[in-house]
């Protein structure tokens, strides 16, 4: 199977709208689209890892758990000062780790974390953007409608 690079612009097929949600009520430079677009790519490719059997479930968490050593270092700025959107790129991350390879490996170190960091962004985030933490929120089990999960994985 051939593997994909972690940047591929293919990768954020299924997770566009998170890139221009809410653009109409932002100023976006060409480089901090360009970050969340290389955050957004890396984000599919760890879905991808995971959905198409990539890589091992360990493999995968790698992906997940490495996300600010291998993004642009100012996307790691642009979480740290809690920006909706690269918060809202780090929750779909970190939901990956409740896709059923992940969780089907039961990997002790992982228990908890998804839920509790999702949770946690969302109550970071403004109103607004409440409707684009819906999938990662599903995925964890922190809204009670799941069984109709929206992203195409």
């Amino acid at each position: 199977m051939q593997q994909v690079a972690n940047f591929d612009p293919k990768n954020r097929e299924g997770f566009e709208d998170i890139l221009t949600w809410g653009t109409e009520f932002e100023t976006m430079s060409s480089e901090e689209r360009d970050t969340y677009e290389k955050s957004l790519s890396y984000v599919g490719r760890i879905y991808q890892s995971a959905v198409n059997d990539e890589d091992e479930a360990m493999g995968t968490c790698r992906l997940i758990l490495t996300i600010f050593s291998r993004t642009p270092a100012n996307f790691t700025a642009m979480a740290v000062e809690r920006r909706p959107r690269a918060l809202v790129i780090v929750a779909h991350a970190l939901a990956a780790m409740k896709l059923p390879k992940i969780a089907k490996a039961d990997l002790w170190w992982t228990r908890g974390v998804a839920e509790t960091q999702v949770a946690a962004i969302n109550g970071l985030l403004p109103q607004g953007w409440k409707s684009m933490m819906r999938y990662p929120m599903q995925l964890c089990g922190l809204l009670a409608d799941t069984d109709q999960l929206e992203r195409p994985i």
